[in-house]
């Protein structure tokens, strides 16, 4: 909140025009007072910025990612290795395959982005606030359902595992009259 009166309410809305991007919405408080005068507010800039950060997310509830209409894939297969770091394709495998309904598909993206440069865990809220400030592709992009048959159920809380085009549980979650189906996106347009 600014706090000016008189003449400061000039270099406020100076300070102000300078500062907040256009066709952005700021809540922002003047209040004059005879009694109290600040100078202009260089530490309040982080705060507006801050307020106005839109957090994206990739997250489904209640969906069923189906997998791409044109994968090659018949069945599920887990992503080779290919060579010392391992691949967005391998890591979110092993995430989902391993930890069925832990994740989120944000958590998914995020863990395998730590992992592939190497953050410590001290610098994942910081990393991942930025990380999701700007959009992310869906797990509709990845791999594991565009190449190697992989469906995605993502449940209620929108949790998130992994199923083979040949199983079962694929046919089920596909046949399910409850649950919203998207189809994950072509390799090729």
């Amino acid at each position: 909140m600014f706090d000016c009166s008189g003449r400061e309410m000039f270099n406020v809305a100076g300070f102000l025009s300078r500062q907040l991007t256009p066709n952005k919405r700021y809540s922002i408080a003047i209040l004059f007072s005879p009694v109290q005068k600040f100078p202009i507010f260089e530490h309040h800039h982080h705060a507006i910025q801050h307020m106005n950060t839109k957090i994206h997310t990739t997250n489904y509830q209640d969906t069923f990612i189906e997998v791409a209409t044109d994968t090659k894939a018949v069945n599920g297969t887990r992503p080779p290795s290919k060579g010392d770091k391992k691949s967005i394709a391998e890591l979110q495998y092993e995430l989902i395959a391993k930890h069925p309904y832990q994740y989120t598909s944000d958590d998914v993206l995020f863990l395998v982005f730590a992992e592939r440069n190497d953050l410590t865990k001290a610098a994942y809220k910081q990393a991942r606030e930025q990380f999701f400030s700007k959009g992310q592709a869906c797990l509709r992009a990845s791999p594991l359902t565009k190449t190697y048959g992989f469906g995605v159920h993502c449940d209620s809380h929108g949790k998130v595992a992994i199923y083979g085009v040949e199983t079962p549980a694929y046919e089920k979650f596909v046949a399910d009259g409850q649950l919203k189906k998207v189809k994950a996106m072509r390799s090729k347009r």
